[in-house]
């Protein structure tokens, strides 16, 4: 049940688990989930144009997603500056002593 403003909606999803259906926590694990996911797919896409991407190299697809999430999470742990990942990226990038501060601390 979603409720914006005067508006109600009601979505039916179906989920694969070993949890019972009737258990207590059961949609607050499924909202964590796709919290994470979101918030994570959000950033690749925003941030770093993922979706953008004509890379079609065999092995380099991969290896750029994986190398996109490494930095992500370099981003996300630095204390430096704005809270803006994308803030952080364009600083990384236009100086070396920002970008120093991001992968050494």
């Amino acid at each position: 049940h979603r409720t914006e403003g005067r508006k109600t909606t009601i979505d039916t999803r179906y989920y694969v688990s070993s949890l019972s259906p009737r258990h207590k926590l059961l949609g607050h694990y499924i909202r964590q989930h796709w919290r994470i996911e979101n918030s994570q797919h959000y950033v690749l896409d925003v941030v770093f144009k993922e979706d953008e991407s004509r890379i079609a190299l065999e092995g380099a697809v991969e290896n750029l997603a994986l190398f996109r999430r490494f930095v992500m999470n370099i981003l996300r742990q630095c204390d430096c500056g704005s809270p803006s990942q994308r803030n952080k990226l364009k600083q990384a990038s236009w100086s070396d002593d920002y970008r120093e501060k991001v992968f050494f601390g």
